[in-house]
Order: structure tokens, then sequence, then C-alpha cells
């Protein structure tokens, strides 16, 4: 049985004028709950950047990785980009294991082998992605793992198959 979308109107009580309509899904927002949380609520940190960080997931690090390789991946983690998960440099270039250096301050032979744990424990894997300048151009890039961390709100199929058998996932 299909549901009927519901619709209401909204009334101007002076001129008796349809002003506005209310359908199904639509929420209104009265001005007693706006100023009952008025002063009560900060807006924290406005427009700062910030990652999600799973609880469930970091407890399961805190198990499986040395104090090295968690501040290896904290390092990198504000390089995440916003609803990708891919870890790039400042510039928005795709960040190789040489330019992890820079925010690491450690050696390209340390840089691999601490990447290379993270990639064997999934939190860390490489994706193939499509170039932003050349199209048909196919890129590999690292993206951490979004079960664990993530910047954003949405994260594209690729990347949750990607990671979606890693044991990380708490959702099955």
């Amino acid at each position: 049985m299909e549901l009927k979308k519901m619709t209401h109107s909204v009334v101007d009580m002076e001129t008796g004028e349809i002003v506005s309509t209310i359908g199904q899904g639509d929420r209104i927002l009265r001005k007693e709950s706006i100023d009952a949380v008025e002063g009560k609520i900060i807006n924290f940190n406005k427009g700062e950047a910030f990652v999600k960080v799973y609880d469930d997931g970091m407890r399961k690090i805190r198990k499986y990785l040395t104090n090295s390789q968690f501040s290896f991946i904290c390092h990198l983690l504000p390089q995440i980009e916003y609803n990708t998960n891919i870890i790039r440099n400042d510039d928005g270039t795709l960040m190789e294991i040489t330019d992890m250096s820079q925010y690491t301050n450690m050696t390209y032979i340390s840089n691999y082998k601490l990447i290379t744990v993270l990639i064997s424990r999934g939190i860390v894997g490489k994706w193939e992605t499509g170039s932003r300048d050349e199209k048909g151009r196919i890129l590999q890039c690292f993206v951490v793992n979004p079960y664990i961390f993530h910047k954003g709100t949405m994260i594209p199929d690729g990347l949750m198959e990607l990671f979606g058998k890693t044991g990380w996932n708490t959702e099955d």
C-alpha cells in the first residue's frame, strides 16, 4: 500500500492567503525551541576542519598498533580530504610516501615501513582514482579507513568496499 504524501497549508491569519505548505518529511522549528537552547549551545570552533574518530576503532587501534605506528597515522589525519578520506598534501596533490616525511619528520624508509604496516592492518588502503587534471588518467592514492577515521558526511561506495572486510566495520 502506498503512503499518501500529506501536505498542509500555512495560512496567513490576517489575509487568509496560503503562504506555504508543509509536506511529508518537513520539520517545524518553533521559536520557543530556539529560545530554549539559546545560550546553552555554543557553535564551537565554527568553520574549523575536524576528523571524526570512532571509539570502537580507537579501542582496537590501541591493541594493534605500536606508539610509533599510532603517532604516524595521527600525523597524517589532518591531511585527509573531505568526503573521500584520501590523504593529500596541503596543495591538494595526492600524498606519496616521499611527501610523508614533511608531516612526520621521518625518513622515507621509516614512512614506507609504517605505511606498509597500516595497509596490512586495514587502517590505510591504496585506492585508484581518476585524475582531476587529466581525463582518463588513473592514479593510486592512500586512503584512511572510514570505519576508524573520517572527515565529512559522505563516503564513496568503493571506499566502503575497500575497507568492508578489514575487520574494522562495526555495522555488521
